[in-house]
C-alpha cells in the first residue's frame, strides 16, 4: 500500500513538473515583448544575461520548446529573444537550437535587431584581466579569465612577474609607499631610505614632473635554466616633464636612462631588467638593471647584429603563427559542410579548441611585440651613433615602431632622420607629417581635441617646411589633403595640387591628385568637373573600391542612368561591403519604375551586409514607393532596431509618418463623402 502511495506521489510530481513546463513556456511565450524590451534598454551582457535569467535558468526541454516556438513567432521582438539566448547561454544544445530558429525566422525575412554590447577592446579586456581589483561580472571578461587560469598575469605564470609589473605601476601612479613595498629590505633602490622619506621624494619629482599615460608595453621572464635570482625585463614609457638640474630633486636611482624621448608629449621610452628574491614568502625586487643605458655602451657592430637577430626571430614567430592558420584552414577545407551532425560536432571541436587558440594567438602577438620594441631600443642606441651615415636604420626604426603601434616614437625617428640626413629631408618630413596625423586621430579617439589639433596642426606645419624651397610632389598633395579634410583653403588645395601634377610621373600620386581636384569641384557643386576627374582617376586605378561607386553617384545625379547602373554594379563587385552602392543604385530602379529590380538589388546588399540598417531603410522606402506599407513598416522596423539614430533611418521614417497619415486621411474623406449618386 506505501509502494503504492509513493507511485502515485512520483506520478502527481511528474505531472506537476509537466503543468509547470508548460505553464513556464506559455508565461514566457506571452511575455517575450516585455523581455525584449528590457533586452534592448540592456547596456551591457550582466544586464542582458539577468534579463534572460527566466530562459537561461528553465529546465532544457523547456527552453528547447520556447526556442521553437519562438522560431514561428516572425517578430523582431522573438527574434532578438533568439540571438540574445545564443549569445548568452553557455549550453551548446541550447546554443544549436536557438541557431535553427534563427535560420527559420530569416528564412521569412525576420531578423534580430539586438547586438551584443560591444566588448571592451582587446586591450582593455586584458587590463581588466590582469587587474586583482577588477569586476569579473563581465561574462566575455569571466570567460577570458579563464582562458589564463594559473596565470597571475598576463605576462607569465610566475608571481615574481606580478611584483614587477605592480612595482612600475605603483611608482608611475604616485602610490610611493606602496611601491617601496615591492622592494627587498636590502634593495639598493631603496637607498636606505625608510618607507615615509623616500615616499617623500619620489613625491617631489611627481609634483614637478607630472607622471602621466603609463604604458607597459611587456614584463617578462628572462628564460635561464634554473637561475639563482630570477630576472624579469620590462618595456615601458611613460610621459614627464624633464627637469632642469638646479629644480630636479636628487637622482632616482629606480628612474633608468630613456632610449628615446618624444619632445612633443614628453614620453620617455625605457628598458629594465629587475632581480627579485623571496622575502617573507613573497617575491620582491631586489636591483634594477638599466638595460636600455647599456645598449649605448655597444659597438655599431654588436648592435646590427642583435637587431638582425631580433628581425629574424620576428619573422620566426609570424610564420609559426601563419603556419598554425593555414594548418586550421586545411583542416577546415576536409570538412563536409553538407551532414548536419558533422556541422554539431565541429562546431564543439571548434568551441573547445578557441581557447587554446586565442591563447597561443595572444602569446605569439606578445612575443613579437617584446621583440619588437627590444629591436628599438639597439636602434635608438645605433641611431645615436651613425646618426648621418644610414638611411636604412632610420627607415626600420620607423617601420618597427608603426609595426608596434607606437606612432610617438616613429614621430622621434622620423625627426632625427629629418634632422640628420638633409638629402632626404622633404621625405623624411612628408613621412613625419604623416605620423602626426595617425597622432592626431589617435587623440581623437581619446576624446583629447586639444592634442588632436595640436598635432593636425604640427602636421601642416611640417607640410609647409617639407615643400619649401624644391620639388616635393607628394608633400604638396598631402597637405592638400588636409586642407580639403578641414573644409578650409580650397583655392590653396587646388593650386597644390595642380602644381604637383606638373612634376608627378607616378600613377598613385596623380590618383591622389584626380581624387583631390574632384573632391574640390564637389564642394563647388561642378559636379560634371568632377565626374572627369574621378573618370580619370578610375583609368589610372580601375581597382579602387569607391572610385566606381564615386563615378556611379555622380552619373546618377546628372541623369546618365545606364553609365551610373553599370558603375555601381562594378562598386558592388569591387566592395560588396559598400552599402552606398546599392541604396544608389536601387534609386535609379526606383525612378525607372523598375520596383522588383530595386528590391533584389537591396536583398543582395543585405545578404552581405545583414546588419546594415541603411539597406533596411531604403527596401522600407522601395516597399512605401509600392504603396505595401505593412513590408514598409516591418523592414523599417528592423533598420531602426539596428541603428534609430543613421540619418537615412530617420528621413525613412518621416516619410512612413507623411505616407500613412496622407493615406489616413483620404480613407477618412472617402468614408464621410457624401452620395451624390442620383436617386432612381
Amino acid at each position: 500500500m506505501e509502494h503504492n502511495d509513493q507511485q502515485d506521489d512520483q506520478q502527481d510530481d511528474q505531472q506537476q513538473e509537466i503543468i509547470s513546463a508548460h505553464e513556464t513556456d506559455a508565461f514566457l511565450l506571452a511575455n517575450y515583448h516585455q523581455l525584449a524590451q528590457e533586452l534592448n534598454d540592456s547596456l551591457d551582457l550582466t544586464t542582458a544575461e539577468r534579463v534572460l535569467a527566466p530562459i537561461i535558468n528553465a529546465p532544457d526541454t523547456t527552453q528547447i520548446t520556447l526556442l521553437k516556438a519562438l522560431g514561428q513567432e516572425n517578430t523582431m521582438d522573438a527574434a532578438d529573444i533568439v540571438q540574445a539566448v545564443q549569445t548568452i547561454t553557455t549550453n551548446k544544445e541550447i546554443r544549436k537550437e536557438a541557431r535553427r530558429a534563427l535560420v527559420r525566422l530569416e528564412s521569412n525575412d525576420v531578423y534580430p535587431g539586438w547586438e551584443p554590447p560591444e566588448a571592451p577592446t582587446l586591450s582593455q579586456a586584458l587590463e581588466q584581466i590582469t587587474n586583482p581589483g577588477s569586476d569579473a561580472s563581465d561574462p566575455i571578461l569571466t570567460e577570458l579569465q579563464s582562458l589564463f587560469a594559473g596565470a597571475e598575469n598576463l605576462f607569465a605564470e610566475e608571481e615574481n612577474v606580478e611584483t614587477v609589473h605592480d612595482f612600475i605601476t605603483e611608482w608611475a601612479d604616485g602610490n610611493y609607499e606602496e611601491a617601496y613595498d615591492h622592494l627587498a629590505s636590502t634593495s639598493p633602490l631603496r637607498a636606505g631610505l625608510a618607507r615615509e622619506d623616500w615616499a617623500a621624494r619620489r613625491q617631489e619629482w611627481f609634483n614637478a614632473a607630472h607622471p602621466t599615460k603609463l604604458q607597459v608595453t611587456f614584463v617578462d621572464p628572462i628564460d635561464e635554466d634554473e637561475p639563482e635570482v630570477p630576472t624579469i625585463e620590462a618595456g615601458w614609457s611613460i610621459e614627464f616633464v624633464d627637469l632642469q638640474p638646479d629644480a630636479a630633486p636628487k637622482a632616482l636611482p629606480e628612474l633608468p636612462f630613456a632610449s628615446a624621448l618624444f619632445a612633443e608629449t614628453g614620453r620617455h621610452w625605457f628598458w629594465t631588467n629587475y632581480t627579485v628574491v623571496q622575502e617573507d614568502d613573497r617575491w620582491v625586487i631586489q636591483d634594477m638593471i638599466d638595460t636600455g643605458a647599456n645598449a649605448f655602451e655597444l659597438s655599431e657592430d654588436e648592435l646590427r647584429e642583435r637587431i638582425n637577430d631580433l628581425k629574424e626571430q620576428v619573422v620566426l614567430a609570424v610564420e609559426g603563427d601563419e603556419d598554425d592558420e593555414d594548418e586550421e584552414d586545411d583542416e577546415d577545407d576536409d570538412f563536409d559542410e553538407d551532414e548536419d551532425d558533422e556541422d554539431d560536432e565541429e562546431d564543439d571541436l571548434d568551441e573547445d579548441e578557441e581557447d587554446e587558440s586565442l591563447f597561443d594567438s595572444l602569446e605569439s602577438l606578445g612575443d613579437v611585440l617584446s621583440l619588437t620594441v627590444k629591436a628599438m631600443h639597439y636602434s635608438d642606441a645605433l641611431i645615436a651613433k651613425v646618426q648621418e651615415q644610414d638611411e636604412e636604420v632610420y627607415d626600420l626604426a620607423i617601420e618597427q615602431a608603426l609595426s608596434a603601434n607606437e606612432a610617438e616614437r616613429a614621430a622621434v625617428y622620423a625627426q632625427k632622420f629629418a634632422e640628420n640626413i638633409p638629402d632626404t629631408r622633404p621625405q623624411a618630413l612628408n613621412t613625419l607629417a604623416l605620423i602626426y596625423s595617425v597622432i592626431a586621430a589617435s587623440s581623437h579617439e581619446d576624446d583629447e581635441h586639444d592634442e588632436e589639433e595640436r598635432f593636425v596642426n604640427l602636421a601642416k606645419t611640417t607640410l609647409r617646411s617639407a615643400i619649401t624651397g624644391g620639388t616635393n610632389p607628394k608633400g604638396e598633395i598631402l597637405l592638400a589633403n588636409m586642407l580639403i579634410q578641414d573644409d578650409e583653403g580650397m583655392n590653396e588645395a587646388e593650386s597644390l595640387l595642380l602644381h604637383a601634377k606638373e612634376s608627378s610621373a607616378d600613377n598613385d600620386s596623380l590618383f591622389s591628385i584626380d581624387m583631390g581636384l574632384a573632391e574640390i569641384a564637389m564642394t563647388r557643386d561642378n559636379k560634371e568637373a568632377a565626374l572627369t576627374y574621378y573618370l580619370h582617376a578610375s583609368s589610372l586605378n580601375p581597382e579602387d573600391e569607391e572610385i566606381w561607386f564615386r563615378v556611379g553617384y555622380l552619373q546618377s545625379q546628372l541623369d546618365r542612368y545606364p553609365d551610373a547602373i553599370l558603375s555601381l554594379q562594378r562598386s558592388i563587385a569591387l566592395a560588396p561591403e559598400l552599402t552606398e552602392a546599392y541604396t544608389e543604385l536601387a534609386g535609379i530602379y526606383v525612378a525607372q519604375k523598375s520596383l522588383s529590380k530595386a528590391r533584389e538589388v537591396l536583398r543582395g546588399g543585405l545578404d552581405v551586409n545583414p546588419d546594415a540598417a541603411d539597406l533596411f531603410a531604403a527596401l522600407s522606402l522601395v516597399y512605401l514607393q509600392g504603396n505595401d506599407t505593412r513590408s514598409a513598416a516591418k523592414y523599417l522596423e528592423q533598420a531602426e532596431a539596428l541603428d534609430p539614430d543613421d540619418e537615412m533611418v530617420q528621413e525613412t521614417r518621416q516619410m512612413f509618418n507623411a505616407q500613412r497619415t496622407q493615406q489616413r486621411s483620404q480613407q477618412r474623406y472617402k468614408q464621410n463623402k457624401p452620395n451624390n449618386k442620383k436617386r432612381r
